[in-house]
């Protein structure tokens, strides 16, 4: 059994996607120990996705905003928002939870093949 102040990190929305330049809201909240938060990007998403805050303390029942944006090239991308947080437990040892939140954008570029009329 997990004792009510236990770290606990959650998201919602738990996936985003995006179409063409967009930013989104991404609610970050815990309901155990309070938590000091990363957030950090992986799958190559540095030159088209950002995350602002990128770190921020989390209490218990109250929720951070954090905003996704997006400015996508040409094609689809995948990448994940990982939001990694620590505590100290009451005993004093380091926790430490992650958790991803799947992102992925395409282009809005719109496309023209031959022969057709715009």
């Amino acid at each position: 059994m997990i004792p009510s102040s236990a770290p606990a990190i959650a998201a919602s929305p738990a996936r985003i996607a995006f179409v063409g330049a967009a930013s989104r809201r991404l609610v970050v909240r815990s309901n155990g120990a309070a938590l000091v938060v990363d957030v950090t990007l992986a799958g190559g998403a540095a030159p088209w996705l950002a995350a602002r805050p990128r770190h921020f303390r989390l209490r218990a029942g109250k929720p951070v905003a954090v905003t996704v944006s997006a400015r996508p090239r040409r094609g689809s991308r995948r990448a994940v928002v990982y939001l990694s947080g620590r505590a100290l437990s009451v005993h004093g040892v380091l926790v430490r939870v992650r958790l991803g939140v799947r992102v992925t954008v395409a282009s809005a570029r719109r496309r023209v093949f031959a022969g057709s009329r715009g």
